[in-house]
């Protein structure tokens, strides 16, 4: 998990939708102290900054959490208790959970269709796709087992749609706690 992405931007999101993820003070102060101890606390502010002073410095030893400082999932596991149905990609579900005919996405794989849409044999026919092939959006198996050497989009084929368009709308949805906003 990338920890600039996902770990240091956790506490402050929660603190941001404290209403909506309702935990209590104590639950509140351990994650607080933890993001202090992670070196967490002021990161944004005091790195990313205009104009750019060089590289970002990581928090810990690596781009994952040090041990210890997952706060993300220790985050979700807590959010989990206090709303079931919780929402990784909009924080704002609860019950009950909206039926999703890809079953999916979700913090957890939904069951009330069967099958689903991409297994139904008519779709599978329609869509030319094999009828004996399961369908599942997340798949078990590593579509870049040697790494994906892409370079990423926002510094290849992002500026150049930008550049040659003008009307590039960049959309980003702010109770999405995978891409958080300020991550």
């Amino acid at each position: 998990m990338d920890v600039v992405q996902e770990q240091i931007p956790a506490v402050d999101f929660v603190h941001k939708y404290e209403n909506v993820f309702a935990f209590n003070k104590t639950f509140l102060t351990q994650v607080d102290a933890l993001a202090v101890k992670c070196n967490y606390v002021g990161y944004f502010d005091k790195h990313v900054t205009h104009p750019p002073t060089g590289l970002l410095p990581l928090p810990g030893k690596s781009t994952s959490a040090d041990r210890g400082c997952d706060l993300w999932d220790i985050i979700f596991e807590a959010a989990l208790i206090v709303n079931p149905a919780f929402n990784i990609y909009c924080i704002f579900d609860t019950y009950p959970v909206l039926c999703d005919v890809l079953g999916f996405p979700g913090s957890f794989e939904q069951i009330q269709l069967a099958p689903l849409y991409f297994n139904r044999e008519d779709v599978k026919k329609a869509i030319h796709a094999p009828v004996e092939v399961n369908w599942t959006e997340c798949s078990v198996i590593d579509v870049f087992p040697k790494g994906d050497g892409s370079i990423p989009s926002a510094l290849s084929v992002l500026p150049n749609v930008i550049e040659k368009s003008n009307r590039t709308v960049i959309i980003h949805g702010l109770a999405d706690f995978i891409l958080i906003g300020r991550g």
